[in-house]
């Protein structure tokens, strides 16, 4: 479990600069949001059940989401990973909602744009 959150981690390092543009710039996410998120994302890649899904929360900001898996599949011989995130705010009555492709390659998942 402990190797698979870190690859996870690792590889997702790119996720705060990604998310900003789809999640994060309208929501002001900070980095603790985003180190919640990638902790929820490895909790749905880690049971591939499609459907699956973790909620996460930062008392702190006042932010919150889901994150389910929405399908998996093979491309190019990679297993892969349609995960939808779901972003809300106290602050804000709309909720953000992003498609995220992700593909486990030899050093972990990554994202796959």
């Amino acid at each position: 479990m402990r190797s698979f959150t870190l690859v996870v981690g690792f590889c997702l390092l790119a996720f705060p600069v990604l998310a900003q543009g789809v999640l994060g710039r309208p929501l002001g996410l900070t980095e603790s949001d985003f180190q919640r998120i990638k902790s929820a994302i490895g909790d749905v890649l880690e049971h591939q059940e499609v459907g699956g899904s973790a909620n996460w929360a930062n008392p702190e900001t006042g932010k919150s989401g889901v994150v389910t898996a929405k399908r998996f599949y093979q491309k190019d011989n990679l297993s892969c990973a349609d995960v939808e995130t779901v972003t809300k705010s106290v602050d804000r009555a709309d909720a953000r909602t992003a498609m995220l492709p992700l593909c486990r390659t030899a050093e972990g998942w990554k994202l796959a744009f």
